[in-house]
């Protein structure tokens, strides 16, 4: 009988089956929120718009990259943008994303970018928060626009390289993985 019903009906009548039997209905419950206020009172990483009005000055960027591989694409993305990072004399932090270890603070990234995708850079500022810049070849269209004059720049609000790290500190990888790709 279960084989004339469409295999995705099967998975959500097994799925409401399994959700009808579990002891806690939602997460409004007093089990998810007892959950939701310890997950609000632990020390954890803030996004620039969380901030109060106070000025934060950036310390470091964090470069989120794969150490799985998966596409020679991505690959080479990682490499040039430590690369482009080296060469620009920056403090970077390079965190796996594969890393089980990582984990909680790739989950969080991810969430901030709103994207999965790799290599993705951050601004770490003061205070724990963090500033989402882009992807790699957002990097490059900000290097690339430092030749498009200043007033068509100020007008369109387009950003700089330089622009954008201003202020963050100088020195080179902290933690390189450039040993796994």
């Amino acid at each position: 009988m279960n084989s004339t019903i469409p295999l995705r009906k099967r998975c959500l009548k097994g799925w409401n089956l399994l959700r009808r039997m579990s002891p806690i209905r939602s997460k409004s419950g007093p089990i998810g929120a007892a959950k939701k206020k310890v997950a609000e009172n632990v020390d954890r990483p803030r996004q620039d718009s969380e901030t109060d009005n106070e000025t934060l000055h950036p310390s470091r960027i964090i470069v989120l990259v794969t150490s799985a591989g998966g596409s020679s694409k991505i690959d080479a993305e990682q490499r040039r943008c430590r690369d482009l990072l080296i060469a620009k004399g920056l403090l970077f932090e390079e965190f796996d994303g594969c890393d089980i270890r990582n984990r909680n603070k790739r989950e969080f990234l991810f969430r901030l970018s709103r994207s999965k995708a790799y290599p993705q850079i951050f601004i770490e500022m003061e205070g724990n928060v963090y500033k989402y810049v882009g992807l790699f070849h957002d990097l490059q269209e900000m290097i690339d626009s430092s030749e498009i004059p200043s007033d068509v720049r100020d007008q369109y609000n387009i950003k700089t390289f330089d622009e954008v790290f201003a202020g963050v500190a100088k020195g080179g990888p902290i933690f390189p993985l450039s040993s796994i790709w």
